[in-house]
């Protein structure tokens, strides 16, 4: 075989192979669990491109104020803090940030109706902090994205004893698995409801768990301590929730 030809059969090879051997390996990552997939949306692309400054302040508190379920979110811990919205648009809603003391508060703003409509924008929201020790969440959708990056320490009140409180949830999830080493989550709920990724993103958990409050945990905690009430339902059949105290 020609000099010419080797050489071009060589690079077909890596051409071909190389694909082939990364795609057997990431395979194998993903089946050992030392790798996590999670689909990226569009929407979450955009607001991540859409980022503007966060109003003036240090604060260690975020608290979210929706209205009936229309404002979702997606928290992230960053070293550049900041925000982006998009919105439909229709009816002029928008929501307005600002800090008090040591909280940042985050409210959906209803533009004034004309006669009796009841309709909402329904507005998605990026939000980018350095750090935080409590998040508060009423009316929102809001999905904390790796809470080891936000705090070591993380609590999350739910204010959902309200009439709509079936439109407050909390989704936590973790796309690196080192993210949770260490760490420790606080959930305190009165309704709503709550799905812990099964990425596991704390090595502790501590709930408070009241009223009409839905919790899913899919696969089990290193360690769970807490409380919770008679009348919140439970998915997930793992000794360490069993084991937690009624009330």
């Amino acid at each position: 075989m020609k000099t010419s030809n080797k050489i071009l059969a060589g690079i077909v090879v890596l051409a071909f192979g190389l694909p082939v051997l990364s795609a057997f390996i990431i395979k194998a990552k993903i089946a050992k669990g030392d790798c996590i997939t999670r689909r990226i949306e569009p929407d979450e692309v955009t607001l991540r491109k859409l980022r503007r400054p966060l109003p003036a302040g240090d604060f260690s508190v975020v608290k979210f104020s929706g209205v009936g379920g229309n404002l979702s979110c997606t928290l992230y811990g960053s070293d550049t803090s900041g925000y982006s919205t998009k919105s439909e648009n229709i009816m002029g809603d928008s929501v307005r940030l600002h800090c008090l003391n040591d909280t940042l508060y985050v409210d959906f703003i209803q533009k004034p109706r004309k006669g009796t409509q009841v309709y909402y924008d329904i507005i998605k929201m990026a939000l980018f902090v350095k750090s935080a020790k409590t998040i508060v969440v009423s009316e929102t959708h809001l999905t904390i994205a790796n809470p080891g990056e936000i705090s070591s320490d993380l609590s999350v009140k739910i204010q959902a004893d309200t009439p709509y409180g079936s439109s407050t949830s909390v989704l936590v999830q973790a796309d690196r698995p080192d993210y949770r080493s260490g760490r420790k989550l606080t959930l305190d709920a009165n309704g709503g409801s709550i799905l812990i990724h099964p990425s596991n993103p704390a090595d502790t958990l501590a709930l408070e768990l009241r009223g009409d409050t839905k919790l899913e945990l899919p696969v089990p905690v290193h360690h769970v301590i807490g409380r919770i009430g008679d009348s919140v339902e439970v998915k997930g059949n793992w000794k360490e929730l069993r084991e937690l105290p009624r009330r």
